[in-house]
């Protein structure tokens, strides 16, 4: 499947917003907020961490989530509470992804085995969103070419 320019355009965006903040970014929610759950990156990784503050709106989001806070251009948190409901058919559409692509982009299991195993032991949000932008071009060359 071939990405359209604009989801192009979307996808760096959200590669820009994960690599500002780093620990809003979790890919094992669509949403969640800090005062939710133990932030164990959504149980995805082997490293458990303590509950922590998420910065801004105390809120995170994983690639589709933050393709909807980006594209409705709220916060996570805003678009949690007015978007929340089925996120990843919402993003799909945003980014106008069939389901098969955007599985394989929005669900950490789907994603190509050098990515998913750096992402699952790196043991830091910087790290992770470091693995994460790497995901988000690979995934714009593999869709672009």
């Amino acid at each position: 499947m071939r990405l359209s320019t604009e989801a192009v355009k979307g996808l760096k965006e959200v590669k820009k917003a994960i690599l500002a903040e780093p620990r809003q970014f979790i890919m094992g929610e669509f949403f969640a907020q800090s005062d939710e759950f133990v932030f164990a990156e959504g149980n995805n990784g082997p490293n458990r961490e303590p509950a922590r503050h998420i910065p801004n709106c105390n809120t995170a989001a994983c690639f589709a989530g933050h393709t909807i806070a980006i594209y409705h251009a709220k916060t996570p948190r805003e678009a949690r509470t007015t978007y929340g409901f089925n996120p990843f058919d919402q993003a799909a559409f945003i980014l106008g992804l069939d389901y098969d692509t955007a599985a394989c982009l929005f669900y950490l299991g789907r994603w190509p085995y050098e990515f998913h195993i750096n992402y699952l032991y790196a043991d830091t949000p910087e790290k992770r969103a470091q693995v994460a932008a790497k995901r988000l071009d690979a995934f714009i060359a593999e869709h672009t070419a």
